[in-house]
């Protein structure tokens, strides 16, 4: 991809990056080790790597978490953290996607995978199909603005609620 795309900015699934981190900490030293929770905690915790808002904040702390957390725990740990897990975190924060998941990429290809009863299809069929489920969910969304159907704005968009005869989007549902 970054071939194809070398000025795109690259996020990785945050979920994914503390699962492949937990994971080798836990073969390393185990689950109940306290190096492991405070390496968990330095990397992912509420005032983590993970969650420092800007580079400069993440650079800091980074250098604060390898000169404590980081040294303590294993060397095996270490290597692995400084090749994948520090480059993928600041990777996420340098794009401005700190804690990024791909629930949402993961959620909409198993609506992909039911509406094609989860049979590979042809080109053509496929582009109609993929055409009648973003029509569906653009009638969906039209249905939430005029507080029809089974969808609701939040609180923070109700003030873009509006009526039916007033609405200027594309055709409202009968």
């Amino acid at each position: 991809m970054q071939q194809s795309f070398p000025n795109a900015a690259f996020v990785t699934c945050h979920r994914h990056v503390t699962e492949n981190a937990v994971h080798k900490l836990d073969s390393l030293i185990g689950k109940r080790s306290t190096t492991r929770r405070a390496i968990y905690d330095a990397l992912f915790g509420d005032s983590g790597l993970a969650a420092c808002p800007d580079v400069i904040s993440f650079d800091a702390a980074v250098t604060r978490f390898r000169q404590n957390k980081l040294a303590a725990g294993p060397p095996e740990f270490a290597d692995h953290c400084e090749r994948h897990v520090l480059p993928l975190l600041r990777a996420n924060v340098d794009a401005g996607r700190v804690r990024w998941t791909n629930n949402n990429c993961e959620s909409i290809n198993h609506v992909l995978k039911q509406y094609t009863q989860w049979k590979p299809q042809q080109v053509p069929e496929l582009i109609g199909m993929l055409r009648e489920l973003v029509s569906s969910q653009y009638i969906e969304a039209d249905r939430a603005m005029c507080s029809l159907g089974d969808l609701m704005l939040t609180p923070q968009y109700a003030k873009h609620r509006t009526t039916v005869g007033c609405h200027s989007g594309g055709e409202m549902a009968k």
